[in-house]
């Protein structure tokens, strides 16, 4: 199963005990030992406003998509050969696809949100 859709209050579950130790999810939040996903969908890897991360990061300059983000979490080396990151990875697919919802609802809303 590819990219597909997730379950977004499982994803919450997933991230607590996958990413949570690394990676803080709040609008302005701190950058851990990585850097903080709120709105993380088409932010650039290595440019993230604050964060300090390894030259590979930057050199490879990937924009976060959900597409991108699956791939990513089905192995944390491929797309960064020579990383030192320790995470390993989801081989699941679906427990991607559920972290990835998740990743999705943690964003500002358009300020038109809602008035329609």
């Amino acid at each position: 199963m590819p990219l597909a859709p997730g379950d977004a209050t499982r994803g919450a579950k997933l991230y607590v005990e996958q990413c949570e130790h690394c990676h803080t999810l709040e609008k302005g939040g701190k950058h851990i030992f990585g850097p903080n996903l709120w709105s993380i969908f088409g932010q650039v890897s290595g440019q993230i406003p604050g964060s300090k991360p390894s030259q590979i990061y930057k050199d490879k300059a990937i924009t976060w998509t959900p597409g991108t983000m699956f791939t990513y979490l089905a192995d944390t080396k491929t797309p960064f050969p020579g990383s030192k990151k320790p995470y390993k990875g989801l081989p699941n697919e679906q427990d991607r696809n559920d972290i990835i919802a998740y990743l999705e609802t943690q964003k500002d809303k358009p300020k038109w949100f809602g008035l329609f």
